[in-house]
């Protein structure tokens, strides 16, 4: 007589529950990795406006200048004080900046910007960066009289670099459409 034998569920979970945790204690490995290599942070403020807006997202590479200095119309994240600013490098250390009527000027010469701006009425004295120092700015030029606008930051102050946006703020941005937007542009780390 053949015996039947029936399967028991029951027989598999200690295989299934250790898989479980290997894919678990895996994921927030690399979940750790990415984070100290990669930041996402939140845009909020309109000085970066008309590349970011309140409510983007973007990705910050912390390693980014590792091996290589920031270079001139990089966005980048920057500490001052206790906050976390955005904002584009315009400025690299032994230049002189100058800003006249929202127009940069790099060592007297009109820099060429690429990139979208919102001109205006910005005016920012000329002043050379001294070594390890960057002028940061931001594309939005009709808000001159709200700080923090512009800086100057040491080459430690520089968190990363910005290296993908999820647009986020602008998908969103008729759902907001009277809600009033911080007056600087701030990157709030998660």
């Amino acid at each position: 007589m053949r015996r039947i034998r029936h399967h028991n569920p029951r027989d598999h979970q200690p295989a299934l529950r250790g898989r479980w945790v290997w894919i678990a204690l895996t994921t927030c490995l690399f979940l750790a990795a990415l984070r100290l290599h990669w930041m996402p942070c939140l845009v909020t403020g309109r000085s970066m406006e008309p590349t970011l807006a309140s409510g983007d997202w973007v990705l910050l590479d912390r390693h980014a200048y590792r091996h290589q200095p920031p270079q001139r119309g990089d966005i980048v994240v920057a500490r001052v004080g206790r906050e976390r600013l955005i904002k584009r490098i315009v400025g690299l250390p032994g230049e002189t900046v100058e800003i006249r009527k929202g127009r940069l000027f790099v060592n007297d010469q009109p820099a060429p910007e690429p990139h979208p701006i919102l001109s205006g009425p910005l005016d920012i004295a000329k002043g050379q960066l001294r070594p390890d120092h960057y002028a940061l700015l931001g594309d939005n030029r009709t808000i001159s009289d709200l700080l923090p606008l512009h800086l100057i930051v040491h080459r430690d102050q520089v968190l990363g670099k910005v290296i993908a946006v999820l647009p986020l703020g602008t998908f969103f941005k008729s759902a907001r459409r009277h809600e009033p937007a911080p007056p600087g542009t701030h990157a709030a780390a998660t």
